[in-house]
């Protein structure tokens, strides 16, 4: 049996090991991703055990506190994009129905400080909304935002604006059928953005308020005054 003594000089050699073993090791970081790894498709049933909703809304909140565990914070701008379209692709995936994907990647991912990584989250939601446009289109009008003020690329923002306009639903307003127009003037295409507000008329127009019909008819006209200015289109 070992006496006290003994025993308080192992306790003290331990904590000497210990302490000498801590100081040795304190520069060494552990390598830890931001994301995780993708499940396999063909994993996903099992990972979910009968539950596919429940498997949505588990990984949903992994992605969302991905990054910000073990006392750190991690910036967007670290996050690679092409891995976070694929985790909103899956979670697509898993609940189509749902606006949480296309909702994380406008007001969360969107923001990301890299402004090169904001054009691949706008290419999501345009292709997310393509799905389900009658229920989704309005994040669209996000998309234009992004585009114009974040990624500051009007030409981005005017092919989301486009795809907003094609969808044509009866519910639509005339602000989110007028968004290519608008577009069209700040890039100089007088021509193309009064023509194009005329056919918007003669299609939709009586379907709106008469002070909405008004600024259209001032708009084509400004247009046609200003075409003699028009910017030349991009080259191919």
């Amino acid at each position: 049996m070992l006496s006290s003594t003994r025993i308080g000089l192992l306790l003290a050699a331990l904590v000497l090991v210990q302490a000498i073993t801590s100081w040795t090791i304190r520069d060494i970081r552990p390598t830890r991703g931001i994301l995780p790894d993708l499940p396999q498709s063909a994993a996903l049933d099992g990972l979910a055990f009968g539950d596919r909703q429940f498997l949505f809304r588990y990984l949903a909140l992994n992605l969302q506190n991905a990054g910000d565990n073990g006392g750190r914070v991690t910036p967007l701008r670290n996050y690679d994009y092409g891995v976070v379209v694929e985790w909103l692709r899956l979670l697509e995936s898993l609940d189509l129905d749902s606006h949480w994907p296309v909702a994380m990647a406008n007001g969360y991912f969107g923001q990301t400080q890299k402004i090169e990584d904001v054009e691949p989250i706008i290419r999501f939601m345009q292709s997310h909304v393509a799905r389900q446009p009658e229920r989704k289109w309005p994040w669209l009008n996000n998309g234009v935002h992004l585009a114009r003020h974040r990624l500051r690329d009007d030409w981005v923002a005017l092919d989301v604006a486009v795809q907003v306009a094609s969808y044509d639903y009866a519910t639509m307003n005339s602000a989110s059928l007028q968004v290519p127009m608008l577009v069209l003037d700040d890039l100089g295409q007088y021509g193309r953005a009064g023509r194009d507000m005329a056919l918007l008329g003669a299609r939709r127009g009586a379907d709106f308020r008469s002070e909405d019909q008004l600024w259209m008819e001032d708009f084509i006209a400004l247009m046609a005054a200003r075409s003699g200015s028009e910017a030349a289109p991009p080259s191919p």
